[in-house]
């Protein structure tokens, strides 16, 4: 057993781990627990939070304690007006102003002061543009940390642009200028180690301000993690067979990203398969599908929601195959990892590829527009033979670049520097 913490800070509640920061500091400080490592997780949340028994049960694998704090109605009032103040007189980015209240830093402070008469050897890992708020905090209490970024919001509100009209447009323009002078200039902290996001395509658009000293911050490309599963070509062929023509889309269905992509399947794909006699069945599955969402499925008869799903890795290894069509976000998509991890194929947009480097027609089918992804589909459902090369490819993929263990190694070598 080593004395060495690692606390991490994360701007959302760690369970259920769907979305990317909760996904990653979960698994991560489940793997560094296992190695000796002791975890601390610090959360914010807005709504009250209910967690049964094998909640709590899973939770505590991962972390030695956990310490929760509530945004409250009063603290919500400050954010708001916090930010409307920044946005006439500062040009930073809305998610910088998120935890913009008095007093949620105090008891911030209190916590990391009650977790440092207990632990000696600490190391602070702050996930998102969310934490803001608190990297100078954690500096004057000289406590070494890093910042997660998970991906470039710049990248993101780039892609974005691209889909939005009218009004949205302006208001994401803005954000997006803020945003891309906030990930170009960041400020130096006296104890900031480095920088971390899961791809090179959102590295490329940070950079530091120099400090006096002209220290150089390091930036890491993390990569998500996975357990992939142990599968063989008969397991692949039953697979194939039995689940011919079930696709899926999953991921939190709240994310802008994914509300896209499901536009795109709805609007544009599904006619084409209906047109061609196509037999399928799509199942969109994730968390906090909209009123609005819902209403939309409802009118498919071939299209089924299963909402806040509790077992997603059933509902991919009961697919034939992932669908992938990510045009606006940035950084690696776990839809994409998680399904090739259970020997499940994917089609998916070039974008979303290079981000994980998959080789069309080696581990993965690309396309970026409907007619594509159509022939893709039919490819895949007329060739056996195709499908068993691409599952197998992607999971051996998977294995060897994107395990927890390889991910954790990288993070202990080149970050958790005590």
């Amino acid at each position: 057993m080593t004395n060495k913490t690692i606390i991490s800070i994360l701007p959302r509640p760690i369970w259920p781990p769907y979305a990317g920061q909760s996904r990653l500091c979960y698994f991560r400080s489940l793997e560094l627990r296992q190695r000796g490592y002791q975890t601390i997780l610090v959360e914010f949340y807005f709504f009250r939070i209910t967690r049964n028994e094998e909640d709590l049960e899973k939770i505590s694998k991962a972390f030695d304690e956990v310490y929760s704090i509530k945004i409250n109605a009063l603290d919500f009032f400050l954010i708001f007006c916090r930010l409307v103040f920044n946005q006439i007189l500062s040009f930073f980015p809305i998610q910088t102003h998120f935890l913009s209240s008095y007093f949620l830093e105090k008891k911030f402070i209190n916590i990391l002061n009650i977790i440092d008469k207990s632990h000696k050897e600490i190391f602070i890992h702050c996930y998102s543009i969310r934490t803001y708020k608190l990297w100078k905090i954690i500096s004057r209490s000289s406590k070494s940390f890093t910042i997660d970024f998970v991906d470039s919001m710049t990248l993101n509100l780039k892609n974005k642009l691209k889909f939005v009209k009218s009004f949205k447009k302006l208001f994401f323009l803005n954000e997006f200028l803020r945003t891309k002078n906030f990930e170009g200039n960041i400020i130096k902290y006296d104890y900031l180690k480095s920088i971390i996001l899961v791809s090179k395509n959102d590295i490329n658009y940070f950079s530091f301000k120099r400090n006096f000293n002209n220290t150089y911050i390091p930036i890491f490309e993390s990569g998500i993690g996975v357990q992939p599963v142990k599968i063989n070509i008969k397991e692949i062929n039953v697979k194939y067979k039995k689940n011919l023509g079930n696709l899926l889309f999953f991921g939190t269905l709240s994310y802008e990203p994914n509300k896209v992509a499901i536009e795109f399947l709805l609007n544009n794909l599904l006619p084409i398969l209906k047109a061609n006699k196509v037999k399928f069945k799509l199942t969109i599955a994730g968390r906090n599908p909209s009123h609005n969402l819902i209403k939309n499925i409802e009118i498919y008869e071939e299209v089924y929601l299963v909402p806040n799903p509790k077992n997603m890795n059933q509902i991919i290894d009961n697919s034939f195959l992932s669908l992938v069509p990510i045009f606006t976000g940035s950084g690696q998509q776990y839809k994409a990892v998680e399904s090739l991890s259970r020997g499940t194929p994917i089609i998916i947009s070039r974008q979303a590829a290079d981000a994980l480097s998959l080789q069309d027609g080696v581990n993965c089918l690309i396309a970026d527009n409907s007619k594509d992804y159509y022939k893709c589909l039919d490819n895949l459902m007329n060739s056996p033979h195709l499908y068993e090369e691409l599952a197998m490819n992607g999971l051996n993929y998977i294995d060897k670049e994107f395990s927890w263990k390889s991910r954790v190694d990288n993070l202990i070598k080149n970050v958790y520097k005590f």
